[in-house]
């Protein structure tokens, strides 16, 4: 029988999901999940860990489609700084542009550059 869902446990400071081979073991997989921190200067961070489809150095996508949440009600504007996670380093860059359509959000980001390694995402 396959577990609908995976318990979390807590093994020594790491998360580790219990249950995983059972899981692929059935055809399910656990979906990767992208995430971005959005920083706005004067504001503080505007959003932390907000879920992307796509994630390029040079822009992200947001798909609509589906969901509740449409593209104008995501405060995103040029001159926001873009924080993410690559392995166990950071990367930022900063907003150029953002262009809504029905169904999705693009952002074209620029300066895209490793933050130092003792650096702190939250």
């Amino acid at each position: 029988m396959c577990p609908r869902w995976p318990r979390v446990l807590a093994l020594t400071g790491r998360m580790k999901v219990r249950g995983e081979a059972q899981l692929e073991a059935c055809g399910m997989s656990q979906p990767s999940l992208i995430t971005v921190s959005i920083y706005r200067r004067n504001y503080g961070y505007r959003y932390t860990d907000l879920p992307v489809d796509r994630l390029e150095t040079s822009g992200l996508l947001i798909d609509c489609s589906g969901s509740h949440t449409r593209p104008e009600h995501y405060d995103l504007r040029p001159g926001d700084i873009v924080r993410w996670r690559a392995g166990d380093r950071c990367i930022e860059a900063v907003i150029n542009s953002v262009t809504r359509d029905p169904s999705s959000v693009r952002v074209d980001l620029s300066g895209a550059h490793l933050l130092p390694p003792d650096f702190f995402l939250y």
